[in-house]
């Protein structure tokens, strides 16, 4: 990692709030940028924190477009991890941007309440992943992605499976899933891809042409009173 949080005795990992120390809490970093040289390593892991905010920060990394054919080195613009005693909740991204690595997130642990706001997806290969690998003890709940701009991502912008209680909703999808041919070629994969039977709140998203995949067993509230419940196929049309 770049970055990652740490306790108020600079103790991290495992001692985060060993000898007395508080966790990371109330933290609010501002009009910076974090940049990786490195392809195999993520850029900042978000751990045992609460009630942090990151506003207008740049998390940038090494990889181009020619580099994201596949998925290639397992990185991440952020990551988060947590503990039974430190659950990460309560976090904010707004304004930033993600870019140059393999996800923008990555997230299986355990975290609540974590939003990402008015942010521009550029140059990955998948956007935000939630609950892809093993989720911990349920994995990320009341995940927001909202009001983002999603551009020249090769695969899905947004893929959700096996955790609850998610959202996204009003973001922007120009190149994405086409494997960096352009916006207006059809999608080869799902813009949004929610799988595995939990609900979802996906309103209000606008892509051209839109695609959301409600996979066997999905189920996704699509605003306006619409729900979609998965039948393994994909659903085209206007955000809808």
């Amino acid at each position: 990692f770049v970055a990652r949080t740490a306790d108020s005795l600079q103790q991290y990992g495992v001692n985060i709030g060993a000898n007395g120390a508080t966790p990371p809490q109330y933290v609010t970093i501002y009009n910076l940028g974090f940049e990786n040289l490195d392809t195999t390593t993520n850029v900042f892991l978000v751990e045992d924190a609460t009630n942090c905010t990151f506003r207008n920060v740049n998390f940038m990394g090494p990889l181009e477009q020619a580099n994201l054919v596949t998925d290639g080195p397992d990185s991440a613009c952020v990551r988060f991890a947590s503990t039974v005693s430190y659950i990460t909740n309560t976090v904010t991204f707004d304004s930033c941007h993600f870019t140059g690595m393999s996800y923008a997130f990555d997230a299986d642990e355990q975290i609540q309440g974590v939003t990402v706001q008015n942010s521009k997806f550029n140059v990955l290969y998948q956007g935000v992943l939630l609950g892809t690998g093993t989720p911990v003890n349920g994995g990320p709940i009341g995940f927001r992605v909202l009001h983002n701009l999603f551009d020249n991502i090769a695969q899905e912008g947004i893929i959700i499976v096996a955790v609850e209680n998610n959202q996204t909703g009003y973001n922007i999808f120009l190149d994405v899933a086409t494997n960096f041919q352009g916006g207006n070629q059809t999608p080869t994969a799902p813009i949004i891809d929610i799988q595995n039977g939990k609900p979802v709140d996906a309103a209000g998203d606008a892509a051209s042409p839109a695609v959301i995949a409600v996979e066997e067993g999905g189920e996704c509230d699509m605003g306006s009173g619409q729900k979609a419940v998965g039948s393994g196929q994909w659903a085209v049309g206007s955000g809808q």
